[in-house]
């Protein structure tokens, strides 16, 4: 388990110890989970747009497959 001291802004506090009594309610441990639940989704979202960018690149960059060696879909079958 890791610690971590920060400071952040009084209205942002209130409005996330609003939202987190709302999703986890009051009791012991809910801060934590409203602040592991809120770390995980910006993580998700990073590493998504991430994934998003890296595959727009290989589709610009685009695919060598080689040049056709058939001119016709016919040349590849035995067909009289």
């Amino acid at each position: 388990m890791g610690i971590m001291t920060t400071s952040i802004s009084d209205t942002i506090e209130t409005r996330f110890r609003k939202a987190v009594a709302i999703k986890f309610g009051t009791n012991k441990g809910a801060l934590q989970k409203g602040i592991e639940f809120g770390m995980q989704k910006l993580i998700e979202e990073v590493e998504l747009e991430n994934l998003r960018k890296s595959a727009v690149e290989r589709l610009e960059k685009g695919y060598k497959l080689g040049k056709l060696l058939y001119k016709s879909r016919d040349e590849l079958y035995d067909r009289d």
